[in-house]
């Protein structure tokens, strides 16, 4: 069965309708997975799944049918799109069921799951969510006996938003991405995410360019915290480029200000380079490294690591010297 709803944005994109399938799953694409080796969509599996279903929302995946006192029913406004299923059982010989539970998304893209009834256990669900190509997907639970009456599963929609995904540049051309937070559905704390960059030219598929992003919600009254409240929170993704040969980038990102060094040591845990050391405000940091040590000169090809450290807090990584 076939709807049409509002833009609902689901791992950057904006779909306006979906397909519900008898089996507890709806979903946003006409692409379906490939039916080779006897694949077929009844059998849930754990997610993510490369072989689908794809853009999938499911409250219970299972191998499901209908019988006389069933129904499917959907219904949408301007608020919110409710799909329900109602006396659903489970095929198979040991039966199962009758199982009654809903599916209700937001324009604001979130989703929840409802469960009105689950008499038994003999269900083997998948409940959860996964992208357009099975590659990413947040598994709530599989063939875990969890679900029960009364019972609501919530997924709130990512605290930040891009307003551009995808697009073309020529060569020296930029753009600037518009970054959209929206902390208000989140309580006190620190939340991370990554923004992935990906690109390709006429021949190539370029290499990733990751930027962490962090989110600090230091009230949710109008009393804020004090910096010594503020619990250290630092991402440290891998330099880039890594190998390198002549220069490579460090990125880290604080959650609040405060005194930081970063070294370089050799395999042999030797200092070679110490490339900052001061007060740093919070956010978004980087620094170089010229694969020279503090006197100027070059140091030789070779794996050497770089430290972060501050107040209760030090991380290294490895990096690749190629002369």
């Amino acid at each position: 069965m076939g709807s049409s709803i509002w833009d609902f944005p689901f791992y950057g994109e904006a779909l306006d309708s979906l397909k519900i399938a008898c089996d507890g799953w709806i979903s946003f694409s006409n692409v379906l997975p490939c039916y080779a080796d006897s694949f077929t969509c009844y059998k849930n599996k754990g997610l993510p799944w490369l072989w689908g279903p794809y853009h999938l929302v499911a409250p219970m995946w299972d191998d499901l049918m209908l019988v006389d006192s069933s129904a499917i029913y959907f219904y949408s406004n301007a608020d919110s799109a409710i799909i329900s299923y109602i006396n659903l059982h489970r095929w198979s010989q040991t039966g199962g069921g009758p199982y009654s539970f809903q599916g209700i998304l937001t324009p604001d893209g979130e989703i929840t799951y409802q469960y009105l009834r689950i008499p038994d256990s003999l269900y083997s669900a998948t409940v959860g969510i996964q992208n357009r190509d099975g590659t990413v997907g947040l598994q709530v639970l599989y063939i875990q006996h969890a679900l029960h009456d009364s019972l609501v599963v919530r997924t709130k929609p990512g605290w930040v938003r891009v307003d551009s995904c995808s697009g073309w540049l020529r060569p020296e051309e930029s753009k600037t991405l518009n970054l959209t937070f929206d902390p208000l559905c989140y309580p006190r704390g620190i939340y991370h995410a990554d923004l992935v960059i990906r690109g390709w030219d006429k021949n190539h598929l370029l290499e990733s360019k990751i930027i962490p992003l962090t989110l600090c919600i230091d009230t949710t009254t109008s009393v804020a915290w004090t910096d010594a409240e503020i619990p250290w929170a630092v991402t440290l993704p891998s330099n880039y480029p890594n190998p390198f040969n002549s220069a490579t980038a460090i990125e880290f990102t604080l959650s609040k200000p405060g005194q930081v060094r970063v070294d370089i040591f050799n395999i042999l845990g030797q200092r070679v380079r110490t490339l900052m050391d001061g007060f740093l405000t919070a956010g978004r940091k980087e620094v170089n490294w010229d694969g020279r040590g503090d006197g100027g000169e070059e140091v030789a090809s070779g794996i050497y690591l770089y430290r972060i450290k501050m107040s209760g807090y030090s991380e290294s990584k490895k990096m690749l010297l190629l002369r």
